[in-house]
């Protein structure tokens, strides 16, 4: 598995909290930039996990340049890809699929998880869920039960920061929800992505 996590503000700082990388190939923080990961996307075959702002063009890298642009997408070997990044499931995660890969990515805007002291240690499993869904989801109809069963761990964690009695932020809570509900999975030769069946409807600026 490669790993390629920004950390340059509070949001990515959050996340790469909250996920605790653990692959022997990541990439984190300044080590977190297009040419590092273009070369390692040579190197290696292993799927890649990504946690960084995002919009149309893709995930960012640490300096906020495209991580993935069109090249890398139509000359790296194409493998399967989540991305936790706004706006990296919709245009760009067809524009992906067109190219041979997997791609798992988030319509619209997705919130970072809360940092609070409390909320830490129970937000720290919502990531490897999320991972596990990934992981799983290894054709369509596989993806989707994989998002069914996602929605229901997340609906786990949440339960736990419910017990903090108001001590959880509204960040955490919208991170829950948009790990499930926001997922947008693209296969190569799919003419459209799989999400949960009960996601919300698409946004206006997806």
């Amino acid at each position: 598995m490669i790993e390629f996590i920004t950390d340059h503000d509070e949001a990515t700082r959050a996340n790469r909290i909250v996920y605790g990388p653990t692959a022997d190939a990541a990439l984190l923080g300044p080590d977190a930039s297009r040419p590092r990961l273009t070369a390692l996307l040579g190197a290696r075959s292993d799927p890649v996990v990504a946690l960084s702002h995002g919009d149309h063009r893709g995930p960012m890298d640490q300096a906020g340049e495209p991580a993935f642009d069109a090249t890398t997408l139509a000359t790296a070997p194409a493998r399967p890809v989540w991305v936790w990044a706004c706006h990296t499931g919709t245009r760009f995660g067809q524009q992906a699929a067109q190219n041979g890969w997997t791609w798992w990515g988030y319509t619209g805007a997705v919130s970072a998880p809360g940092a609070g002291e409390d909320e830490l240690p129970i937000l720290r499993g919502a990531f490897a869920v999320a991972v596990a869904a990934f992981k799983r989801g290894g054709s369509p109809a596989a993806a989707e039960e994989a998002v069914v069963a996602l929605e229901v761990a997340v609906r786990r964690i949440q339960e736990a920061l419910d017990e903090l009695g108001g001590g959880a932020s509204q960040e955490s809570y919208l991170f829950l929800l948009h790990l499930w509900d926001r997922l947008r999975v693209w296969f190569p030769g799919a003419g459209a992505h799989v999400n949960h069946p009960r996601a919300s409807k698409p946004l206006l600026f997806p």
